[in-house]
């Protein structure tokens, strides 16, 4: 994920079985990768760029929960 140097985050309720507090949501950039199977030792080749919505939610609120979806705690910034 890379998220744009210039951030409008958007602030929502946020209720994770039944714990409540406070979700950030920004677009930003999901990385696709052109070949999922490569050799360690290849050619580089930048990947493509595709937009994709973020959810930022505290860190102990995740809490290991059996959710959907990854969690990241640090992302690099486009430029």
């Amino acid at each position: 994920m890379l998220l744009p140097m210039e951030l409008a985050w958007k602030r929502e309720e946020l209720d994770i079985e039944g714990l409540r507090g406070v979700a950030l949501r920004v677009q930003a950039l999901r990385e696709v990768w052109r070949e999922a199977k490569r050799p360690l030792y290849a050619p580089y080749l930048p990947s493509r760029r595709r937009p994709a919505l973020i959810t930022a939610i505290p860190y102990f609120a995740w809490a290991n929960r059996d959710v959907s979806g990854a969690m990241r705690v640090w992302m690099w910034l486009a430029g």
